[in-house]
């Protein structure tokens, strides 16, 4: 066929398909003619084979890499959450103690410089507030009870100055007098 039309045109441009057993392409492979002047024959081809196998290797390739580059970011995600999740759980434990009266719970973390630095600073503040109302809640009960034994101390004295005076005066003697302070 490609005689007759190099005959007929003087040139001519064939390309053929070779098929594997199994199906599919396998190679393609290309051929010109011609005849004259020179009668010239010109061949080209191309392995398809082989440009699967290059296909495939660029893909395995490229897929391992792709699988290198997500495992190491998942690596890196993982260790910037625990950055944050223990510092975190840690001030979230700190603050329950603090909240139930456990102003000597240390606050750990004021030294950061980023937001879980800040919370801790301002934990910190929460529980030296507590610390100081605790404090003065303990002072001014102390000052209550001193007060009342005052007054307890003075009503005994007052009593005991209204019983002389009135001891006083069933004895005749209008002339004593309760003390006042």
């Amino acid at each position: 066929e490609m005689v007759e039309n190099v005959k007929a045109n003087g040139s001519a441009f064939q390309t053929y398909l070779f098929t594997k057993p199994e199906g599919g392409l396998a190679d393609k492979v290309s051929y010109a003619q011609g005849f004259a002047p020179w009668g010239w024959s010109i061949a080209s081809g191309i392995l398809f084979t082989q440009v699967d196998a290059i296909f495939w290797q660029s893909v395995l390739e490229g897929g391992v890499a792709t699988l290198g580059i997500v495992i190491a970011i998942l690596i890196v995600g993982v260790f910037i959450a625990r950055s944050i999740a223990r510092p975190m759980s840690d001030l979230n434990k700190a603050m329950l103690r603090v909240a139930d009266g456990a102003y000597e719970t240390e606050i750990v973390g004021t030294g950061r410089k980023d937001e879980i630095g800040a919370m801790a600073r301002a934990v910190e503040v929460f529980r030296e507030n507590g610390l100081k109302v605790a404090q003065m809640t303990e002072a001014e009960a102390a000052r209550i009870i001193r007060d009342q034994e005052a007054r307890q101390d003075m009503m005994i004295e007052l009593q005991s100055a209204f019983g002389d005076v009135v001891d006083s005066a069933v004895a005749g003697d209008f002339s004593k007098r309760v003390p006042a302070k």
